[in-house]
């Protein structure tokens, strides 16, 4: 059984989220496998995440960023710009 997208995660913010954290895992060198491996948890979380069929929640979003060695703090102002300049 497939799983559908959650409507709430189609969004432009929910898809720039989840362009940025593609885009910041793919600059890093780092796949799916090998994050999913440093989290702790099944590829598929990995899947859900990037595919949009999975919310994440900040603390969770957190530990992704400090996997893949990103400012939290940073990446969160990188994801605004990426919103804000889509609505213009």
């Amino acid at each position: 059984m497939a799983t559908r997208p959650v409507e709430s995660l189609r969004t432009k913010e929910y898809d720039a989220l989840r362009g940025l954290l593609r885009e910041t895992r793919e600059a890093t060198g780092i796949h799916q496998e090998e994050l999913s491996r440093r989290l702790g948890r099944p590829i598929s979380y990995i899947g859900k995440v990037e595919t949009g069929t999975r919310r994440l929640d900040l603390v969770e979003l957190y530990q992704i960023a400090k996997v893949l060695n990103v400012d939290l703090v940073a990446f969160i102002q990188k994801f605004i710009q990426n919103v804000d300049s889509s609505t213009k």
